[in-house]
């Protein structure tokens, strides 16, 4: 799908939430890049978060398990209006990032102003924008019928033009 010089390396790429965490899992093997799987993690909204957390790390350790990624490419989390859901999402964070660690995975948090800049050109592009871009530089149909897919997708893409440029 992209060309890249000199890399092989295989990485998940998440788009971090409590109720939705999309991620999208991509390998560059031979200098050719291919996404291998994406989709997104739910868990129950009935349930009290430190139960949701155990959900989400459950399946997230089936993916971590099962693709053997060397690295994790994450969204950090940014200061948020409502400071409940900004709390939320960086124990999310830690659960993802205590499991990549725990597996000797190498972890690369991207900025959501980086993501932006690198996937549309400019950091404060709107998530329509970063959208659309995903579309066109993926050049296939992908179900982004959840947003946190696609943004999973923009994360993928930073995080490995991030990784090649050092």
């Amino acid at each position: 799908m992209f060309r890249v010089k000199g890399a092989n390396f295989r990485f998940i790429a998440v788009d971090p939430g409590y109720d939705r965490c999309g991620y999208m899992l991509g390998s560059v093997v031979s200098s050719a890049f291919d996404v291998l799987d994406y989709g997104y993690i739910t868990t129950n909204a009935s349930q009290p978060i430190p139960i949701r957390l155990l959900e989400l790390g459950r399946d997230f350790k089936t993916l971590l398990v099962n693709f053997k990624p060397n690295y994790l490419f994450i969204e950090k989390v940014f200061f948020t209006v409502n400071k409940k859901t900004g709390l939320n999402i960086a124990k999310v964070i830690g659960v993802l990032e205590f499991l990549a660690a725990n597996r000797k995975i190498k972890i690369l948090e991207l900025s959501p102003n980086s993501i932006k800049k690198t996937v549309t050109g400019q950091g404060r592009a709107s998530k329509h924008q970063v959208e659309y871009m995903v579309r066109q530089l993926f050049k296939e149909e992908f179900n982004f019928s959840v947003d946190d897919v696609a943004d999973a997708f923009a994360v993928g893409y930073a995080g490995m033009v991030e990784l090649l440029r050092t």
